[in-house]
């Protein structure tokens, strides 16, 4: 018998990677996992977020996910344009907090830069985004939604990217959980279905989550900021 969820405040979807999504199909609505990759398939690879229109899913699957889950989305509060085609975002995730991303045009491909943090607490002299401090980690929807609302933009432009970097505001594998979360839905076949070796997760340097982030067998792209030739240097310039 499915759980009474009357009582229960509705859930970001964007959060939740498929095997979150199987176990709320299965568990809570007795429906089998497939389902759970039919919603996917909806929402990211046809943008439908209507449960109502989700025509392949029963009746009454698509009625408890209306009661269970939302979609909220980043709102463009400003967007700059460089004389070479280069875009950057401002975006709001989450009633005014506001972080950057940025479509950089290149000779042969574009690439989206997304933020991972409001704010950072790295300290590298030479990054804006540490005045800042850190102020929190973004969720996985919140990185989800920056996407999203990019992929909107771009068909104004009539382009789109093929690359990611996680190389915005914010140390990506400082918000590990953040991070990880969003590369799960951005590589689904059923929901962006990005090839992992066009994803690449930069970092300063946190030892121990590079050690966690190579066993988590994301099969993404791993670079490491170095910005000096010596570990003297470094340290004065990057305080990791």
């Amino acid at each position: 018998m499915a759980e009474d969820l009357s009582n229960q405040h509705p859930e970001d979807l964007f959060n939740l990677t498929i095997d979150d999504l199987q176990r709320v199909v299965v568990e809570e609505f007795g429906q089998p996992a497939f389902r759970a990759v039919q919603t996917f398939e909806w929402v990211y690879s046809q943008g439908v977020t209507a449960f109502s229109e989700m025509t392949n899913l029963p009746p009454a699957l698509r009625k408890s996910l209306e009661g269970r889950f939302y979609f909220p989305e980043a709102r463009v509060a400003d967007r700059q344009i460089s004389s070479d085609g280069t875009r950057k975002y401002l975006l709001e995730v989450d009633q005014g907090q506001l972080v950057e991303s940025v479509m950089i045009k290149q000779p042969t491909r574009m690439t989206l830069c997304v933020s991972s943090q409001v704010g950072c607490g790295m300290g590298c002299a030479f990054c804006r985004t540490a005045t800042m401090g850190f102020r929190r980690h973004l969720s996985t929807s919140e990185i989800i939604r920056q996407v999203r609302a990019v992929i909107k933009d771009a068909k104004n432009f009539g382009d789109s990217f093929s690359n990611i970097v996680f190389m915005g505001m914010g140390e990506p594998l400082h918000n590990f959980k953040g991070i990880t979360g969003a590369i799960k839905i951005l590589t689904h076949q059923k929901a962006f279905s990005i090839a992992p070796r066009r994803i690449t997760v930069s970092t300063v340097g946190l030892v121990p989550a590079i050690q966690k982030f190579g066993e988590s067998d994301l099969k993404v792209n791993l670079a490491v900021s170095l910005n000096a030739t010596t570990d003297e240097v470094r340290q004065a310039i990057m305080p990791v």
